[in-house]
């Protein structure tokens, strides 16, 4: 994964006000009966089958985490069709990034 589109995938980190025009959080947003999720500050495991929610989930946090006063720069989402990535783990911990990583899956070849 380049620079560029894990850059693309946070746009929050230009502008914090971005997140509010991510797709999935207007669409959340815009329901009359949105759902209420308890976000924590613990590690959490999401899993389920495809369009359950959880991207949306997902960027709803990061929403919640910019909306009380976490540095947008310091929240890193990125969608990786494989688990090939360059980012280290030590360095996470070491400048407290708070990271979301989604879909995580490897696709058999044809």
């Amino acid at each position: 994964m380049e620079i560029r589109q894990i850059t693309e995938q946070n746009p929050w980190w230009e502008d914090e006000g971005r997140i509010n025009e991510d797709e999935k959080v207007k669409h959340a947003l815009s329901k009359e009966q949105r759902i209420e999720y308890p976000f924590t500050d613990e590690n959490t495991l999401i899993v389920g089958p495809r369009q359950v929610g959880k991207t949306t989930f997902l960027k709803l946090l990061i929403k919640n985490l910019i909306d009380n006063g976490v540095n947008p720069k310091r929240i890193l989402f990125y969608i990786s069709p494989a688990r090939r990535y360059g980012i280290s783990k030590r360095s996470w911990r070491h400048h407290q990034v708070r990271r979301f990583a989604d879909a995580w899956q490897e696709i058999p070849p044809i």
